[in-house]
């Protein structure tokens, strides 16, 4: 943008204008005196009319305009929204959520560009905000003890009729947490001839901020689709849930025989943790335990088989707790180098 003047002062006061002007103009839905809950609905439907997103993504983009950033900035206009507060924002968001703060950046990057494309604003303010410090994540499993004291704490939540059950099927079946919520009797086959297993077939999600749904394939799509072979401890488990089930046959089930939220899920997750004193763990960390388990007693790739990964790749660096191991016993190597040898030597010198 540019404008001109008799006089670089001029200029200066005729361009200020201008960019007030067209932070403040737009078009006829978003201006400079739209919020940023207006910008949010009217970019979101735009979203995903211009691209290919999967139902799952939508969902959890939905639940982070809806819980996080409508909540926390919906109320601030656009020309309000500078880059430092919106800084301060999300540095505050990554202290108590840190993946799905960088999920509302990237939200409200694209749609503060879809507000300046459309000339309600002169710039994105999210364009130059901070990014958190990339750091690489360590897969950790879960110890014998830090089990038992989650095993403890499962055991005191007495409000949830389902949780301890959940808490097992999860680990038994390296599963994630929606697999576990979308579970049904038709997936049990625990009487098979040679092994009892379970189909993991479905997950629960929220499309696009609608009624959570189970959805006929994993998050990995049709291809997430496996069959597990399950321990004698938890057949039984399975076997019980099986006879509890309602009519919707679903394992896991609300009082109201629906599809139990995996939100709500992660919360009684966190309680859990909280009280077993492991604040640092999320439900994924059973997921990881059962899968460093695998690899420790069958190797690599039985534990990545087990979760139908494609390679061991994704299962080393995302799941498997590095254990050392120690190297080859070469010490007789290293008898010529000792200190004795070389006094013996000394010793036999003429």
């Amino acid at each position: 943008m540019e404008r001109t003047g008799p006089t670089r002062a001029a200029a200066k006061v005729l361009l200020l204008a201008a960019v007030k002007m067209r932070a403040t103009s737009g078009d006829a839905d978003l201006n400079g005196e739209t919020t940023i809950e207006t910008l949010m609905r009217t970019w979101w439907p735009w979203k995903l009319e211009t691209s290919k997103l999967s139902e799952g993504t939508k969902g959890n983009y939905a639940d982070v305009i809806n819980r996080i950033i409508i909540p926390g900035l919906g109320a601030v206009k656009l020309h309000e929204a500078t880059t430092g507060r919106m800084d301060r924002w999300l540095v505050k968001e990554r202290r108590t959520r840190a993946g799905q703060a960088e999920i509302a950046r990237t939200l409200l990057n694209q749609a503060f560009a879809f507000a300046a494309q459309r000339d309600a604003i002169a710039g994105n303010p999210v364009a130059n905000v901070s990014r958190p410090i990339a750091t690489k994540p360590v897969p950790r499993a879960l110890t014998t003890d830090e089990l038992v004291a989650l095993r403890d704490a499962v055991r005191g939540m007495r409000q949830n009729t389902w949780l301890a059950d959940a808490f097992e099927a999860q680990l038994g079946l390296a599963g994630r947490i929606g697999e576990i919520a979308a579970l049904t009797v038709e997936d049990l086959d625990l009487d098979h001839p040679v092994s009892p297993r379970v189909h993991i077939v479905a997950t629960v999600i929220t499309p696009n901020g609608q009624k959570h749904s189970r959805q006929l394939h994993t998050k990995d799509g049709e291809a997430g689709r496996r069959t597990v072979i399950i321990h004698d401890w938890l057949v039984a488990i399975l076997r019980n849930r099986a006879r509890l089930a309602g009519p919707s046959g679903l394992l896991f089930a609300s009082r109201n025989e629906t599809l139990l939220d995996p939100h709500n899920m992660r919360e009684s997750w966190r309680n859990i943790r909280d009280a077993a004193g492991l604040g640092w763990m999320t439900p994924h960390h059973l997921r990881k335990t059962a899968l460093s388990r695998i690899a420790e007693v069958f190797g690599l790739e039985a534990a990545s088989a087990f979760v139908d990964h494609k390679g061991t790749d994704v299962t080393t660096r995302h799941y498997i707790e590095k254990v050392l191991v120690a190297g080859p016993d070469v010490r007789t190597a290293f008898d010529g180098l000792s200190p004795k040898s070389h006094l013996r030597l000394v010793e036999k010198a003429p």
